[in-house]
């Protein structure tokens, strides 16, 4: 009954807040002495705009701004004192600080959600960006519990769709605080809802990928590949370039640890072309920076060097501090090996500089540069504590696949030494270790 109570004011109140935007709108136009058609123009029909000045129909936020800005009146005109008009406001609110996050102006988002008027009537939806936006801006800790509310908020709530988004927010921010575990539960609840719920190919595939990532981090490298060969046929069906580039990047990542180069080298260059496509500066410094490593690997060193340069001012033009570590590691790696020992720990320590707080891989990959250094050098007692240091790293954040690689590099250096049982020791950690999953 309370219920069936609460349904009704509200359908009410969503008749009374109509019947007064269709006298606003029909007084303000005929004050105008504007004519159905002409204040329809291209974007509406005249039937429908009859049955908004009649009561009928309730037009949207974005319809009511187009009409608005017609008539030369601001759209507060047509809300301002009105019942329900709060509750519009607060949509507005909501709607701007989304459009805010998908501009990447995470601050501006929150700014937004902080002014909203009686935060408890905005509800999950504005939890989930609020989640959202902390994620985006960096918060990642921050956003956990925000964003677990919102999931305890829609308890009672039959709406699927945000439940959905709000999983895979979590397992974004766990993802990035390197809990792959956690991340793996709440994308796979995503993914199992907007399965069942049939969501679109768009939503399905974008979970689908993500979850790709999450498995190839895990090192269950055939699982990644499964996952990424489905999202490439769901974004193939809605012609989705970027997430297209995402899953690309992806299969390039299975196919080096398959040791297929070519193949690995062949994906990423697609990817490269397709965040081109959309002017998309960070991720295409990243795969600029995945097609050099993999270069390197054909031993391709000159070309591997271009690729590398390029990455690395793709990611000064993104501002991208993490991408540009990533890809100082990759340059210093690939300027050793051509032997100028100088200009690699140059970079190396660039890389060092620019690091943030949550960049495990590319702090990791810059003291195995600096090992390899003072392992040239002679420097074994620092050669050791360097390697030793991104092992630890890389275990700790969970990152298998990494771990085994430096695994294998240590354990031949040791070889090199003549110093054979701590080689086979990590000769056997390269084969057989699976780092645990911690925060």
């Amino acid at each position: 009954m309370v219920r069936e109570a609460t349904a009704r004011r509200h359908i009410e109140a969503t008749s009374a807040l109509a019947n007064d935007l269709g006298q606003r709108l029909r007084a303000a136009r005929q004050e105008q002495g504007m004519t159905l058609a002409a204040l329809a123009g291209d974007d509406f029909s005249r039937s429908y705009l009859s049955l908004i000045e009649l009561g009928r129909s309730r037009p949207s936020l974005s319809a009511l701004s187009i009409l608005a800005s017609r008539l030369d009146l601001p759209i507060s005109y047509f809300l301002d004192g009105s019942q329900g008009a709060q509750e519009l406001v607060r949509e507005l609110a909501l709607d701007q600080a989304e459009v805010a996050i998908r501009q990447l102006q995470a601050g501006e988002a929150l700014r937004i959600l902080a002014s909203i008027d009686d935060p408890a009537h905005a509800g999950p939806r504005l939890l989930y960006l609020r989640g959202w936006a902390l994620t985006t801006n960096g918060q990642r800790r921050e956003a956990l519990p925000v964003l677990h509310e919102g999931l305890q908020s829609l308890a009672k709530r039959d709406d699927v769709h945000l439940r959905i988004h709000i999983h895979y927010q979590l397992s974004r921010a766990l993802y990035e605080l390197s809990n792959v575990d956690e991340a793996i539960f709440h994308i796979r609840k995503a993914l199992n809802l907007a399965i069942e719920t049939e969501q679109d190919d768009a939503l399905v595939g974008m979970i689908t990928v993500s979850l790709g990532h999450h498995l190839f981090v895990q090192g269950r490298f055939d699982d990644a590949l499964a996952h990424y060969d489905r999202a490439r046929e769901l974004f193939g069906r809605v012609n989705d370039l970027d997430s297209l580039a995402a899953v690309y990047a992806g299969l390039s990542r299975v196919y080096q640890h398959k040791d297929d180069l070519q193949q690995a080298v062949r994906y990423s260059r697609m990817s490269v072309a397709m965040y081109d496509a959309h002017h998309n500066q960070e991720n295409a410094a990243h795969e600029l920076n995945n097609v050099a490593a993999r270069l390197a690997d054909l031993g391709k060193l000159d070309e591997a060097l271009g690729f590398a340069e390029e990455a690395v001012e793709r990611s000064l033009a993104a501002a991208s501090t993490d991408e540009e570590a990533l890809a100082r590691t990759t340059l210093a790696a690939i300027i050793l090996e051509r032997g100028d020992r100088a200009g690699a720990k140059a970079e190396a320590e660039r890389a060092l500089a620019v690091i943030g707080t949550e960049s495990p891989l590319a702090q990791a990959d810059a003291w195995v540069v600096l090992a390899k250094l003072a392992d040239q050098e002679g420097d074994y007692e620092v050669s050791d504590t360097l390697f030793q240091q991104a092992l630890e790293m890389l275990q700790e954040h969970g990152h298998a696949a990494r771990f085994r690689d430096i695994s294998l590099v240590y354990s031949l250096t040791l070889q090199e030494r003549g110093n054979t049982e701590l080689a086979l020791m990590y000769a056997l950690a390269a084969a057989n270790e699976r780092p645990a999953n911690r925060r």
